[in-house]
């Protein structure tokens, strides 16, 4: 039986910073946010704050992975220990999206787009935190589908983002973008259903697999399942 981690004095105190940094990113903007008013906010000279944080960026992270953190990975584990795939990714994409389209993710998602072209190691520091993280645990899970037989073999780290953009492709963006409100959990579910069925009909087992192409940008390619692995 693994023991159970002690929460310091030192983590609490961390946790106060990042709850207080968090709200300092989101009532101004992370430009706008200097280590000095974090530290003013804490009750602590900047020294100390540099003490659990070496910049600005690294606070920054630290946030994200706390609001991220509250979704957690092991939630796509369902994917692959339940008899149901289609039943268990609706239940999955309709837990992220309601995740996802909470005030204060949709808040953290607005400031960084907002910010990101005039401080680029912002977008890429909200990326490792949140969404890379989630996206490496569903590529994880898809993965053992795959050899499992139960999804169209392929690169699963592109199958999960295929999935995800499934799964934010009606309503996502005019929530994002302010234009309505978020939909209820009926209408919701409703969205995720449809997304699901347009993932399975493409990822159908039965189907060829699919040709792994060189992938370009920041995210390094997953262990393909290629034609040699049939």
């Amino acid at each position: 039986m693994s023991a159970v981690p002690v929460e310091t004095s030192r983590d609490r105190r961390r946790q106060a910073i990042i709850e207080v940094a968090r709200r300092i990113f989101l009532e101004n903007g992370y430009g706008a946010t200097s280590m000095s008013s974090i530290a003013a906010a804490v009750g602590g000279s900047k020294g100390t704050l540099y003490a659990y944080f070496r910049s600005k960026t690294e606070l920054f992270s630290a946030v994200v992975q706390d609001i991220s953190g509250q979704f957690g990975e092991t939630e796509f584990s369902l994917a692959v220990q339940g008899s149901d795939l289609k039943r268990d990714l609706i239940a999955i994409g309709s837990r992220l999206m309601t995740f996802i389209r909470r005030p204060e993710a949709m808040a953290m998602q607005r400031l960084v787009i907002g910010e990101a072209e005039r401080f680029p190691e912002l977008g890429q520091a909200f990326y490792d935190a949140g969404p890379r993280r989630k996206l490496a645990a569903l590529a994880t899970a898809f993965e053992t589908l795959m050899e499992q037989g139960r999804l169209r073999r392929g690169d699963p780290t592109l199958a999960a983002e295929h999935f995800f953009a499934l799964c934010q492709a009606r309503g996502h963006h005019r929530v994002l973008w302010n234009v309505g409100p978020a939909p209820d959990a009926k209408h919701l579910r409703a969205e995720i259903e449809i997304s699901v069925q347009a993932f399975c009909d493409a990822y159908a087992p039965s189907l060829a697999p699919l040709p792994v192409a060189e992938r370009q940008g920041c995210e390094p390619r997953s262990k393909p399942h290629s034609l040699a692995s049939v």
